[in-house]
């Protein structure tokens, strides 16, 4: 099985301490949604970002080097912690904003 490409898409609401977030993991090609999760300020990031990765991975899919930018300047996620779920950068030729 190939490994597929996902990008991210962070919907926010509220303000922050106290801010949601709904995260999104769309497929490179087809742009169909393959996993999401949801949070508030007061769990933190990282629990839902684990689980969208988790979620990606069981579906053979890989985050996009660019993706991979965009969700660590959005969720502040530290790379060492995510770095298996991230392309080898076979994507880079993709001309996609944040994919």
């Amino acid at each position: 099985m190939s490994t597929k490409l996902a990008f991210i898409e962070v919907e926010a609401s509220g303000i922050w301490p106290v801010r949601s977030l709904k995260i999104s993991a769309k497929d490179y090609v087809t742009e169909r949604v393959v996993a999401t999760a949801e949070t508030s300020g007061f769990e933190g990031n990282s629990p839902a970002f684990t689980k969208i990765c988790q979620d990606l991975d069981r579906k053979g899919y890989k985050l996009s080097e660019k993706a991979w930018d965009y969700a660590q300047a959005e969720l502040r996620m530290d790379y060492k912690t995510f770095a298996g779920y991230i392309s080898d950068g076979t994507d880079l030729a993709k001309g996609y904003v944040n994919k």
